[in-house]
């Protein structure tokens, strides 16, 4: 599976100059591979961010096994929300 992401590179003007990557994310694994190509000064904060987005797929995928009612590591707070609205 692949995930897209916005690398934070500096500050520009009134917005921030980004780096795009896509990393590969290896659920039957847990891995997650940055590309060869993501500039050294950046592979930290891929790397944590490729975790987050494992984290959330894995508790994504624990939740339907256990045929949660709402997604509730995905939608966090949201999903208690909706559910006190209805």
């Amino acid at each position: 599976m692949q995930a897209r992401m916005a690398l934070f590179v500096r500050k520009q003007g009134l917005g921030a100059m980004v780096r795009r990557i896509t990393i590969e994310v290896d659920l039957r694994a847990g891995l997650v591979t940055i590309p060869e190509g993501c500039p050294d000064p950046l592979r930290k904060q891929a790397d944590v961010k490729g975790q987050r987005v494992l984290d959330l797929l894995t508790a994504a995928r624990r939740e339907r096994r256990r045929r949660a009612k709402t997604p509730t590591a995905v939608l966090g707070s949201w999903a208690q929300i909706e559910q006190d609205n209805s």
